[in-house]
């Protein structure tokens, strides 16, 4: 089953290889900075597979960290290593996304989001053959060194969710809801990937192997659709579109035309109009690059802009923060401290499972938009904070849950997936809307940066809720407290 969907994901991603829609011919830019050409067709939808498959490579590797939970809780087990995950990862998103937000302006997101894929996909090698397989240090060794990987592993995932979103947030709308659909189809790759080796492999170990090794092949043919993105005519036509709307506004010091490399040069009567020639897709200039302000003052403009974008779409960015918050203070930590005597080791591998497949459908629903007044957003997003005291209920305390059975646990792991997903999609579809063009990138590096502060925050006021389910014991399973008893 396996090697069938991977042929079939390599055979499409050969094709979108090879039928790389280029236009013919040479177009020039006027004196009023516009491109004299159509705009070219995303044959296929070949482009728009790449936005999906971009997003699959930002959430995959933390997808299937967190769908490997039965593996780390027999390897370690009477350690609190989910939430440790947890909290370390969206700590280092945040930081991550915090210095990609400092260098947008200094550094070409392209060379960074390739650092952010040799990043992920060397810590998934390391899960999947020394982890997982090989096993050549102490447990306690071990475990420090999952943290690491972890660490290091969701610094490079910042730098590609970050980067990607300014990216595709200069395409239309369509691709920036690629993006987000190819997130959650991260999930629904993990959870099925880990149902199918987990239900046909009966040994833990050999299952994991497979798994995360089916993660690191998905993670190459992620890479590949990024540099096909990154090489088709219809992406690098709208970049630099936005590029030279930009250069014409007021924000030319946050988007330049040359970060992506494509190199442009600016000469009119009035000392500055773009000179661009595009022949077969590719932009090219033919003089020197524009000189460059002081780093001060671009300093100093990036955050006058930044504080400008804020009060335009605070309610989006806020009610995006809370969102974030809430979902990580439920998942996957206090997710997969649910425990039921009749599913063992499957519960927490369904809890997880459930939330995914239901955050696909929260942003699959968006489809319908409707555009929320702000103090509506923030009053909703608060709304779904009930659902923390309510999973509480259902692992609290550790060998006597308040409210016993799985119905309820997992009904709330459904609609934590499904709001999740809706908030999420809906939020960072609308915020755009809401400036210019010339500032859409911005908007999607802020709201990035939300994102990574809420599930930061929420990481670790999860270690706080952790707290009151109680000590953990060497027998702290419910199922086994009348073997306590005798």
């Amino acid at each position: 089953m396996f090697s069938s969907c991977s042929c079939i994901i390599l055979a499409t991603l050969v094709s979108m290889l090879s039928s790389e829609d280029r236009d013919s011919g040479a177009s020039t830019m006027n004196q009023n900075g516009d491109i004299n050409r159509a705009e070219p067709k995303d044959k296929y939808s070949l482009a728009f597979c790449a936005s999906i498959m971009c997003g699959v490579s930002f959430l995959i590797p933390w997808t299937s960290i967190t769908m490997a939970v039965d593996f780390f809780q027999m390897t370690y087990p009477g350690t609190s290593i989910m939430f440790a995950i947890s909290i370390l990862y969206v700590a280092v998103i945040w930081l991550g996304t915090t210095l990609s937000n400092m260098t947008v302006e200094l550094l070409n997101p392209r060379v960074k989001i390739l650092f952010g894929f040799v990043l992920t996909i060397a810590c998934l090698a390391y899960l999947a053959i020394v982890e997982a397989w090989i096993r050549p240090f102490s447990l306690e060794v071990s475990y420090h060194l999952v943290l690491l990987c972890c660490l290091l592993l969701s610094f490079g995932a910042a730098i590609i969710q970050c980067n990607m979103y300014g990216i595709f947030s200069m395409l239309p709308m369509r691709y920036t809801m690629g993006f987000m659909f190819g997130e959650s189809l991260a999930g629904i790759i993990s959870v099925a990937t880990r149902i199918f080796t987990k239900a046909v492999i009966e040994n833990v170990k050999t299952s994991t192997v497979i798994f995360f090794s089916s993660t690191l092949f998905v993670s190459v043919l992620c890479l590949l659709a990024f540099e096909f993105a990154m090489k088709s005519s219809f992406v690098t036509f709208h970049i630099e579109k936005c590029r030279v709307t930009a250069e014409k506004g007021e924000c030319t010091e946050l988007l330049k035309v040359d970060e992506l490399d494509l190199e442009t040069n600016t000469s009119s009567e009035y000392g500055s109009t773009a000179q661009i020639t595009v022949q077969n897709g590719d932009f090219m200039s033919r003089a020197a690059p524009p000189t460059k302000e002081p780093l001060m003052i671009r300093i100093k403009k990036a955050l006058d802009n930044r504080v400008r974008i804020v009060r335009i779409i605070w309610p989006y960015i806020l009610t995006f923060w809370l969102n974030f918050v809430i979902t990580a203070g439920a998942f996957p930590g206090l997710s997969s401290e649910v425990i039921s005597c009749k599913l063992g080791s499957w519960m927490p591998v369904i809890m997880l499972s459930l939330f995914n497949v239901f955050d696909i459908i929260g942003k699959v629903i968006t489809k319908w938009q409707y555009d929320w007044p702000g103090f509506a957003l923030v009053l909703c997003g608060s709304a779904r904070f009930v659902l923390i005291p309510l999973f509480i209920l259902c692992a609290a305390p550790r060998l006597h849950p308040v409210i016993d059975g799985v119905a309820l646990p997992f009904i709330l792991s459904s609609v934590n997936g499904i709001t999740n997903g809706y908030f999420a999609c809906v939020l960072i579809l609308l915020a755009p809307t809401k400036v210019s063009a010339e500032q859409r990138e911005l908007v999607g590096n802020t709201m990035v940066f939300a994102l990574t502060t809420g599930l930061s925050v929420g990481s670790a006021t999860a270690y706080g809720y952790e707290a009151i389910l109680g000590p953990r014991t060497p027998l702290n399973n419910p199922c086994l407290r009348h073997v306590n008893s005798t």
